[in-house]
């Protein structure tokens, strides 16, 4: 299993970080309105995937818990 990789707040506060969580968010909306239509099994499969791997970048942005 991997590591969790979560960046710090000077990564967080960086233009680049800034520029990427953007484009991932326009990503994630792109792809569950192209969800949202009538499609085959295997492209909703694909589309739910690259939905969770988008979640899973747009994340390393996010707090890290509290345990």
């Amino acid at each position: 299993m991997t590591e969790r990789v979560i960046l710090t707040e000077m990564e967080k506060a960086s233009p680049v970080w800034a520029k990427v969580h953007q484009f991932l968010e326009q990503r994630l909306d792109t792809l569950r309105m192209e969800n949202d239509t009538d499609s085959d099994e295997r492209t909703t499969a694909r589309r739910r995937g690259a939905i969770a791997e988008v979640k899973t970048l747009i994340a390393l942005g996010k707090e890290r818990p509290i345990l």
